[in-house]
């Protein structure tokens, strides 16, 4: 990871700058859950497909990013946090411009995906990325802006989705996201410091890794088709019993593994997630 810039690094100041190209993401990230919900009648019409089939434009970012946040959270503790947030912005950009690009609903889906993933990035990085910045005295106050970036991009996916969609395409919906996402990935190469206190060996939960993600699947599958398989379907049993098995084995796995795949902090993140994408 190269440092940052030199004459920027000897600011006093340089933790908020380390702060504001954090927030960026965070609240493109935001940004991306929220403005999708707008997105579906209007790909109700395009695709010619119902509500349920059309909502995993939605439901597959934000299953992507719960999937994926304890796993790059792992990975950028052995990795280095610098390179995966950056590697994330750039993810994202592409994906974006793909999702813009994509010709029918099944691609869309797939490269909403790759968007969630490169969120994943992101947000498992951002909190540690803030708190090495601003140390031990400022934490409270740079977790605070941190918070608050997420909070307004939230809040802010609707309006925008609304005003994009009633000026532009909706492809711009996905679009917008290029310039802002090159922007943060040149300043977060640039401004971000390097991981410190790397470990020289470190050692990944792979099983833990391959499990989750299925098992989240087969959960938001259940909730989010439910209705339209009906209690009684073979799918909706299968996939019950499918979730079940992988959470119990993806739970052992967990108490067994010398270097678990899950910590609190993450854990609590993917729960909310999940829960939002169950909400859908």
């Amino acid at each position: 990871e190269p440092p940052a810039a030199d004459r920027v690094a000897r600011l006093p100041s340089y933790w908020l700058f380390v702060i504001g190209t954090v927030c960026i993401g965070a609240f493109m990230g935001q940004v991306d859950s929220s403005i999708a919900q707008l997105l579906l009648p209007k790909l109700e019409l395009e695709f010619n497909a119902r509500l349920s089939t059309v909502s995993w434009v939605a439901v597959s970012y934000l299953l992507a990013m719960a999937a994926f946040l304890p796993i790059f959270g792992r990975l950028a503790d052995m990795m280095g946090r610098k390179l995966l947030y950056t590697g994330g912005f750039l993810l994202f950009v592409l994906s974006s411009a793909l999702c813009g690009l994509a010709p029918s609903l099944p691609v869309l889906i797939a490269f909403r995906v790759l968007q969630g993933i490169g969120a994943a990035l992101l947000s498992s990085n951002s909190v540690a990325i803030v708190v090495a910045a601003a140390g031990p005295a400022r934490r409270g106050r740079a977790l605070g802006i941190l918070s608050a970036a997420q909070a307004v991009g939230l809040s802010t996916g609707p309006a925008l989705g609304g005003l994009v969609l009633d000026l532009l395409d909706w492809r711009w919906v996905f679009w917008i996201n290029v310039p802002v996402g090159l922007a943060g990935t040149v300043l977060g190469w640039f401004l971000l410091p390097p991981t410190k206190d790397l470990p020289e060996e470190g050692r990944f939960d792979w099983k833990g890794a391959l499990l989750i993600a299925p098992a989240l699947t087969a959960v938001v599958a259940m909730l989010n088709e439910g209705y339209a398989w009906g209690v009684t379907s073979p799918t909706l049993i299968g996939c019950a019993v499918l979730a079940l098995i992988l959470l119990t084995l993806f739970v052992r796995c967990e108490r067994r593994a010398e270097a678990p795949l899950i910590d609190f902090a993450l854990f609590r993140r993917s729960a909310f997630l999940t829960g939002n994408v169950a909400g859908l």
